[in-house]
């Protein structure tokens, strides 16, 4: 997958904390070539489907 398939709106979402929907794996894959971390440890650090992320300080 090219870079420029990463559409300016998923980003969009992804940099506010919003996953609807969540990335797909060819998403994961073409952002792991930018940051340098391995697809499989980007999934991880998402939330779990169907949960959110907590936007409070810790």
């Amino acid at each position: 997958m090219k870079l420029t398939n990463l559409s300016g709106g998923a980003i969009a979402r992804w940099e506010k904390f919003w996953f609807n929907p969540p990335p797909s794996r060819q998403q994961l894959e073409a952002l792991a070539i930018v940051v340098g971390v391995e697809a499989d440890r980007l999934e991880q650090m998402l939330p779990p489907a169907g949960e959110g992320m907590k936007m409070e300080p810790i």
